[in-house]
């Protein structure tokens, strides 16, 4: 009964009360008259709602396998899910097969509505959920933008990189309290794209894992005399490919698919592994538009010149531009050898034809020598900004919460934790092993203007693929189009350029005002570069380093000596330029491995010499390389790997020992994690290693010096960026004993800080003890 009718009844009760004499009956018909009114109005007015209505946007698995329906079963489907549809553009019947083959989600959505209506008490038709499937191609973005509110969607599935976007104009809500409960389950990196960058809020909740890695057709590979082995990198596709057109020659095939559409987001996502891999970048970590660089330029015009070389093809065989969904209908029909995509298409692979010719290959580095080029991202689910009663409130935000733990196993791979680790397991996908994620995955900043940042990169890689097609030069389209794309995306962040005078003013303020936090910066630690990052660096120069090597028996022909040639000179001159920069950063720097690098240069630049200069014969070429390689590029390769492990990184065993070494009377114990395996990795060097670990236990000592039943405990654990060691004590505690922060503490957090490290303090269980945790980057 809503506030309004019982003021009125009160009033008309009043009103008999009282009135008195003549005026009763009066007075009497009058109240009957408003408790008439107040009664009817009652009657109108909503009571609350016994009954939900909502709707729900999904992107749509548009690859179909070979098989068909009959009308029966059409209509069997109709029947069971009247309140599915689909908007994907195009032929009817394809649609109605696409909408068939997602049944498997329409059965998870159909188990929520039976199971919250009858939690809930409702009716079978009290809970009705209406589910629209719609295309990723054709801009979904700016269609949930434009319409989502209007139509009255509730929830929609979103890219990971939209979420911003969405969120900053206020078409989603805020979904923290179905996130937060459960946020510990995600793998970090899935939670990235839930919320705006440097925000704490959540507008989406992980539901899907994407991460494009490469899988190829063992039966074409054969056939073609090509080793999968043989592929170590991006650079290796070319020689690959050439050994693959040669062989194939006069058949229907392709070496590789690529996605070239201007309306298909794959088209950015696939191109960003090059542009990556060859050390470029759309926005940088400062958020500044870098796209323009040459290194950018080089990665897409080596990506593009596959297909300009015949290895891929650049329109499909309707004439139009190629999308992701045909390169992967193409795949498992046997027209492409190989292909890079998500880990969806594993379902459609199970399915297939002889399925075991299908290999998933994992991973492939480019040369440049930097973070990960594996585009990461996947799809949210996300509550629309649109009136609903408290009923369809309530059931859209436990739907959300429903999907995601029930996950979508036909679009990617589950982006919890405990799944994710399950998976490990299953022979299919090995070669999606954690480190895959904790360690190469590279994603797009979740920032509100990337939205229309993707869509600008989308267009304008679409346009260098058409200007390659019509006969320009790969780079010089590129380097046009991404300048064009640079001036966009400055225009879009807000950074266009400034006047002169306007920059000098801001640099005259900014180094006013930075002058003195500078000046305590310095005064407090060294101006050394991150010394994580530059161990990365040199691990890389190593490996790729080691690419240059050369084989016995596999330069038979003046072809091979140009091949290699190139390739092993691409290789080098990017150690080279990479380990010219590791050499000359700032500060005191990383010693030993400049100091290895300076010593090895000479080394390798005769090394290259070798490798252009002219010999007799093929086989001359090859043995000169195999002479020298092994004679002097091993034994440099052999001192960085000893550097490494003696001064920049510590791996499990090492760890261990290091433990057992300061065990000393046997008075800790320490639990070491099933999950974690002797390759585990962090970046520190072992004195520092030794030194503050020996500082914790010595203070955990004297907190227990005084304790009944002293307990010291040692844990290990390990998560996507750090690896925790915990001493924790059941002494007298920081608080309760008020121990200061002597005993080293100040030291050991110096010395973390130079590893990119923490120190962490905190009250034991039950505020018994303390818990002090160094927080060490993984390699």
């Amino acid at each position: 009964m809503k506030p309004v009718n019982a003021v009125c009844f009160a009033g008309g009760l009043v009103c008999c009360r009282r009135d008195s004499g003549g005026a009763e009956k009066r007075v009497m018909r009058t109240g009957r008259i408003v408790a008439g009114v107040c009664l009817l109005l009652l009657l109108l007015s909503p009571s609350p709602a016994s009954s939900a209505d909502i709707t729900v946007w999904l992107m749509a698995g548009e690859c179909l396998p070979d098989r068909t329906y009959s009308e029966a079963e059409f209509a069997e489907f109709a029947a069971r899910y009247p309140h599915a549809g689909i908007d994907i553009g195009g032929d009817e019947e394809r649609a109605r097969l696409v909408l068939m083959e997602n049944r498997e989600i329409l059965q998870d959505i159909e188990e929520f509505r039976r199971g919250f209506s009858s939690e809930r008490g409702l009716g079978p038709g009290d809970l009705t959920i209406r589910v629209l499937f719609i295309g990723w191609h054709n801009y979904p973005l700016q269609r949930i933008i434009d319409d989502a509110v209007s139509e009255g969607a509730d929830v929609v599935q979103i890219g990971s990189t939209w979420t911003a976007a969405l969120a900053e104009r206020g078409v989603l809500k805020e979904i923290s309290s179905v996130v937060k409960p459960v946020e510990g389950e995600f793998i970090p990196s899935a939670l990235q794209g839930s919320r705006i960058q440097g925000e704490d809020g959540y507008y989406a909740i992980p539901w899907v894992l994407d991460i494009r890695t490469w899988f190829y057709n063992r039966e074409l590979f054969e056939e073609a005399g090509i080793s999968a082995d043989s592929i170590k990198g991006l650079d290796d596709l070319e020689v690959a490919c050439e050994k693959f057109r040669k062989n194939t020659s006069g058949r229907d095939v392709w070496f590789v698919g690529i996605p070239t559409s201007g309306d298909d987001y794959s088209t950015l996502h696939n191109a960003m592994t090059w542009i990556w891999g060859w050390g470029g970048d759309i926005v940088n970590g400062a958020g500044v538009p870098v796209i323009a660089d040459r290194r950018a330029i080089e990665g897409m015009s080596r990506y593009v010149g596959l297909a300009v070389k015949g290895c891929a093809p650049l329109k499909g065989t309707d004439g139009k531009a190629v999308r992701l969904v045909d390169v992967e209908t193409g795949f498992l029909e046997g027209r492409y050898a190989m292909i890079f995509i998500g880990p969806w298409v594993l379902d459609a692979v199970a399915r297939a034809d002889s399925p075991g010719r299908f290999v998933n290959a994992g991973s492939l580095s480019g040369p440049a020598v930097s973070a990960g080029n594996i585009f990461t991202g996947g799809s949210q689910l996300a509550l629309i900004n649109s009136p609903r009663t408290p009923l369809e409130e309530e059931a859209a935000r436990e739907f959300l919460g429903f999907l995601s733990a029930r996950g979508n196993p036909g679009a990617g791979l589950s982006p919890r934790e405990r799944n994710f680790v399950g998976l490990l397991s299953d022979p299919e996908l090995s070669t999606y092993p954690l480190t895959l994620i904790r360690q190469e995955f590279r994603a797009y900043p979740s920032i509100p203007e990337w939205g229309e940042v993707e869509r600008i990169m989308v267009r304008r890689i679409a346009n260098i693929f058409t200007r390659a097609g019509e006969g320009e030069d790969p780079a010089g389209a590129a380097a046009e189009e991404f300048e064009t794309a640079l001036g966009e995306i400055e225009r879009t962040l807000g950074q266009d350029s400034m006047s002169d005078w306007k920059i000098a003013v801001l640099v005259v303020l900014a180094g006013g005002a930075l002058l003195y936090p500078v000046w305590r910066l310095l005064g407090r630690r060294s101006s050394s570069p991150d010394l994580v990052d530059a161990v990365r660096k040199f691990h890389r120069i190593k490996d790729v380093l080691h690419r240059a090597k050369v084989s016995s028996g596999i330069i038979t022909d003046d072809e091979d000596v140009e091949q290699k040639r190139s390739r092993i000179s691409g290789h080098l001159e990017t150690v080279l330029e990479e380990s010219g920069r590791l050499r000359g950063r700032d500060g005191p720097g990383p010693c030993k491995m400049t100091e290895v690098l300076e010593a090895g240069h000479a080394v390798i630049i005769e090394y290259m010499q070798k490798v252009k200069k002219e010999y007799p014969s093929p086989e001359q070429y090859e043995t000169a390389l195999i002479e020298y390689f092994e004679n002097r590029i091993r034994p440099l390769i052999d001192d960085m790997s000893k550097v490494l492990k003696e001064d920049y990184y510590i791996e499990a065993e090492r760890l261990w020992s290091i433990i057992r070494d300061l065990e000393g009377s046997k008075d800790f114990e320490h639990n070491v994690p099933a999950g974690m395996k002797t390759s585990d990795t962090i970046v520190i060097s072992p004195n520092d290693l030794r030194s503050c670990l020996g500082n914790l236990i010595h203070n955990a000592r004297d907190a227990v010096s005084g304790v009944d039943d002293p307990q010291i405990v040692i844990e290990i654990t390990p998560s996507d960026e750090y690896i925790c060691i915990s001493v924790k004590d059941n002494g007298i505690g920081f608080r309760q004993g008020c121990r200061g922060r002597g005993h080293g503490l100040d030291d050991v957090e110096k010395a973390l800080g130079r590893w990119g490290g923490e120190l962490g303090i905190a009250a034991g269980d039950g505020a018994r003890g303390t818990v002090m945790t160094l927080k060490l980057r993984r390699f």
